[in-house]
């Protein structure tokens, strides 16, 4: 079976949805399958079979053989009752439940985490080098997540990014160090100029100019196979740290699934606000 995905957003938000088929059809004996990402547009929901198999380009296939093809973006719906996080938090009858900032309060949440840690351990094969360098001899690591204030509810866009970095402010006295992962420009060299001998810099990664700029603004820069692999070399830095404080995003959720013992805290000012 081969799992294309449209190009609905970014990397992540298609993430759990292919640990979750790798496992389920692996378990039940049902099918051979590879996985693809197709290059193409943001939120474009037309699927472009003959451009390049960016999964295929990035991650080692889980398995080798194909048989037909499956649209991953509208699961068949008895395929949701064998999902595997079913028994952990039973209220997840879709993917998109992540996208609910309440699934971080869940006392089961760690329990979640802890076994998309072991799905992505054992599915997930990138063939590029991760460059970690930043982090050899550092510890006390704080990792800060700011998202564009455009992919949040129930949110004040002129005081959000002033309540961020006040967390941010109180938050760093604890720790020696900091990485910052975002795509927004101002907010990533505001940060390293506030505590410039603190922050882990990545300098690899594509940043937008306004905070009016998401995904679909990035992907106008760059191919999408440079912001998956950006995105997760990123998110796979940002889970490394010893805690991290963000906002709810499929991305964050990323973060917390590669690292499993990484502790964090949702933004009090994202505390009541779901990711769009």
């Amino acid at each position: 079976m081969k799992f294309t995905l449209f190009n609905t957003a970014g990397f992540f938000s298609n993430f759990t949805r292919v640990l979750s088929w790798l496992e389920v059809h692996e378990q039940n004996n049902n099918y051979i399958f590879s996985v693809q990402y197709n290059e193409g547009n943001y939120n474009d929901r037309v699927v472009n079979t003959n451009g390049p198999n960016i999964w295929e380009e990035l991650f080692e296939q889980p398995l080798t053989t194909t048989k037909y093809s499956v649209c991953c973006y509208n699961f068949p719906s008895k395929t949701l009752d064998n999902y595997p996080y079913k028994n952990v938090i039973p209220k997840m009858k879709n993917s998109y439940y992540y996208m609910n900032v309440s699934i971080y309060f869940e006392n089961d949440f760690p329990k979640l985490i802890e076994y998309y840690n072991y799905l992505f351990k054992k599915y997930i094969k990138p063939k590029f080098e991760i460059d970690a360098s930043m982090f050899e001899g550092k510890t006390n690591v704080l990792g800060v997540y700011v998202r564009t204030p455009l992919h949040f509810s129930n949110l004040k866009l002129e005081t959000y990014i002033e309540l961020v970095m006040d967390e941010i402010d109180t938050a760093q006295k604890n720790y020696d160090y900091i990485y910052v992962s975002t795509i927004l420009v101002d907010i990533y060299e505001n940060i390293c100029k506030k505590y410039p001998t603190k922050v882990l810099k990545n300098d690899n990664i594509t940043r937008n100019t306004t905070l009016n700029d998401d995904w679909n603004k990035h992907i106008e820069c760059i191919s999408l196979k440079q912001i998956y692999q950006e995105t997760f070399t990123d998110a796979y830095l940002l889970g490394k740290c010893d805690f991290v404080i963000g906002g709810s995003s499929n991305y964050f959720m990323g973060a917390l699934i590669m690292h499993n013992n990484c502790n964090f805290k949702i933004f009090d000012c994202l505390k009541n606000s779901n990711g769009l």
